[in-house]
């Protein structure tokens, strides 16, 4: 991740069947998952340099066993490997009744189909604990998670779902999905 920029309050989690990005809403009352209380950052504007990396992200499942590259600021979230999941979490909560943006770079790395296509990421937000840890596959990290809502950059399709976690991917017929992405003043 080149940069990102947070507007505070509540958490952010990346993680992945190879890697999500996500974040973790709460708010400011009682906690609603019976989970340990996460402050805020205190300031409005945060900006992670990738030098910074490591006081602003915790890593959990198989991307804590990969060390945050200081030279070319990269982490791994999981091996090359199958049915792995890894996360990356902010720290600090992140307000979602304020603005908020986030920018960085994501690899879904060099395998995109069979034989050895892998799943993509999830970017998710969620009312619960930084420390939790999605389900694998097509569940890209976000299915399994209370309460969650977001997206995945799948590179492989999967015809089948798993109860509780995810859905089949529509059959497109081969054809490719473009999405549109990018700011309202952009589009």
């Amino acid at each position: 991740m080149k940069k990102n920029i947070i507007k505070s309050k509540s958490v952010v989690l990346f993680s992945a069947t190879t890697l999500l990005m996500g974040g973790i809403v709460t708010t400011d009352s009682i906690n609603l998952l019976n989970t340990s209380k996460i402050y805020a950052a205190s300031s409005r504007t945060v900006s992670v340099q990738p030098v910074d990396f490591l006081k602003y992200f915790q890593r959990n499942g198989s991307a804590a066993n990969f060390s945050y590259n200081l030279s070319n600021f990269v982490q791994t979230l999981t091996p090359d490997q199958q049915s792995q999941v890894g996360n990356i979490t902010l720290i600090n909560k992140v307000d979602m009744s304020q603005n908020f943006v986030f920018k960085g770079e994501i690899n879904l790395g060099n395998k995109s189909t069979n034989p050895q296509g892998a799943d993509g990421i999830g970017i998710l937000f969620h009312p619960g604990d930084t420390n939790v840890v999605g389900g694998k596959g097509g569940a890209a990290g976000i299915g399994g998670v209370p309460g969650a809502f977001g997206f995945k950059l799948d590179t492989f399709y999967n015809s089948a779902g798993e109860s509780g976690l995810f859905q089949p991917d529509p059959n497109m017929g081969g054809r490719s999905v473009h999405l549109l992405m990018g700011l309202r003043e952009q589009l």
